[in-house]
């Protein structure tokens, strides 16, 4: 999901995999070239009709929907306007159920922000990944190091935007405040899947 940890999975299991010893090819679904050799490709995705292939694993993460509105928006990637927040509302509520019924892990972000480790554990085991001692702790500390690029487009290896970690909150609208916008909308459960 858009805005809801999704970038720091990726690295984490990137890290992990390569922490391992695995060779593989990590990138962004635009930047995805399948004819790669690596015998393990990792790929983020968001949109359905972008993933052309069934892949083995599939990870996500969970944020409360009105947070990742907001980050949405603070990033500049959503119009902070009611029918655009609306809209954006919806789509986000189908395409969650859309991920969440093929997750093979789901990790939520107050365990990305709060417990780490403990995601990057149950991140190994999923992966069926042997690590040496001290790997999910050196990866989380990396993970909590990584910054994003000052300018530009979003870095290859990392997928991390200019603005991406938070922090800028001028000017931005609150969760609360989008929960106001989206009031009597359909909630987690009330809309059909993608």
């Amino acid at each position: 999901m858009p805005r809801s940890g999704s970038t720091w999975a990726f690295n984490a299991a990137r890290r992990l995999l390569e922490l391992s010893g695995t060779a593989l090819q990590a990138a962004w679904i635009a930047d995805y070239r399948p004819e790669d050799p690596a015998p393990v490709h990792l790929v983020k995705a968001h949109k359905p009709e972008e993933v052309t292939f069934t892949p083995d694993i599939v990870l996500t993460t969970r944020r409360r929907p009105e947070a990742c509105l907001a980050s949405l928006i603070r990033m500049g990637w959503l119009k902070n306007e009611p029918e655009a927040i609306r809209r954006s509302w919806a789509w986000h509520h189908r395409l969650y159920a859309h991920w969440q019924a093929r997750s093979d892990l789901e990790i939520a972000y107050d365990e990305i922000t709060g417990a780490p480790e403990a995601a990057l554990d149950r991140l190994a085991a999923v992966l069926d990944l042997s690590l040496p001692p001290g790997a999910t702790a050196a990866v989380a500390a990396e993970l909590a190091a990584l910054q994003a690029p000052g300018t530009g487009h979003y870095d290859p290896v990392t997928l991390l935007h200019p603005g991406h970690r938070g922090g800028r909150q001028q000017g931005a609208v609150t969760p609360a405040a989008i929960l106001q916008i989206v009031d009597g909308l359909a909630r987690p459960g009330e809309l059909p899947e993608v």
